[in-house]
């Protein structure tokens, strides 16, 4: 199934928001309280930032009146010099998130290895009923953490949770771009352009990486002298898409993938007139062929 990592809008309800716990401010925002619900008892976490309905998460089997705990990113707005350059898309090519190259950049820039940012102490509680649905917030809980902790892994949704706090301190890097790190700094970390790295430096759509292999293929994308290597960077992306690709071959979607090509080939053509496949809601076809 499909996630959708950043949603245009927030969903409002409830008083007016205040400061709970100690969540990050840079990349995940405080937005509302939960609303009470007739539907499973959620316990809501006490770090709790935001909530987002379900039905705003693309691919979600959530119920309907389950509420999303998951931390929610206001859309961020970028200088005009950090709009420039190529644009890089998720490993699910036909999504909507894209990242400047820019904004790759600044989350290379702040961390040099994944021990900076693999721990994390912000976990959501899922109702036992939902442990096993392709939901969001189960990316989010105790368990998952644990496990990967047991595994010696870290986790796309520890990147996503702490790198935004983490200090952009690659001056190197800066300068190869014509810029200063005060520059990368002021700049806003989207979550999109994190899971667009954690992508290339996956090479699949895992949510799983060892740290040591993250360490290594970083070092192959960003050189000791500060250079980004774009081409290392694509190569990492190119392989997650084909895995991505490959494994909708083996569920039997194969046909299905070249009518995703087809539709994002011509919105990079013409995006004047052709939406992408997410705007027509392709994967709502998807999901019953």
């Amino acid at each position: 199934m499909l996630v959708a990592l950043c949603l245009p809008v927030a969903f409002s309800v409830g008083p007016a928001p205040r400061p709970v716990g100690p969540m990050r401010s840079s990349v995940l925002t405080m937005a509302i309280e939960p609303p009470k619900l007739d539907g499973p008892d959620i316990k809501v976490s006490e770090n709790l930032q935001s909530v987002v309905p379900s039905n705003l998460i693309e691919g979600s089997e959530a119920p309907k009146d389950f509420v999303s705990q998951v931390p929610f990113q206001e859309p961020v707005v970028l200088p005009e010099w950090a709009k420039q350059g190529p644009v890089f898309r998720r490993a699910e090519f036909w999504s909507n998130g894209t990242a400047t190259v820019m904004e790759v950049i600044n989350v290379l820039g702040r961390f040099e290895s994944a021990n900076e940012w693999g721990t994390r102490d912000f976990f959501i509680d899922v109702p036992a009923a939902l442990a096993r649905k392709e939901i969001e917030d189960n990316s989010w809980t105790e368990k998952r953490y644990g496990m990967a902790q047991r595994m010696g892994m870290v986790e796309r949704v520890a990147m996503q949770y702490n790198l935004a706090e983490l200090p952009f301190t690659n001056a190197k890097l800066a300068a190869a771009v014509g810029k200063t790190v005060e520059d990368f700094e002021t700049l806003p970390v989207s979550r999109c352009a994190i899971d667009v790295v954690f992508d290339a430096l996956v090479e699949s759509k895992s949510s799983l990486i060892e740290p040591s292999v993250c360490d290594r293929r970083r070092g192959g994308i960003v050189g000791a002298d500060g250079t980004f290597n774009e081409l290392a960077f694509r190569q990492g992306l190119y392989k997650a898409r084909a895995i991505v690709i490959a494994s909708w071959f083996l569920l039997g979607k194969g046909n299905f993938v070249w009518i995703l090509v087809g539709v994002q080939l011509l919105h990079d053509a013409r995006p004047d007139l052709f939406p992408t496949p997410k705007d027509l809601d392709l994967f709502k076809i998807f999901a019953i062929i």
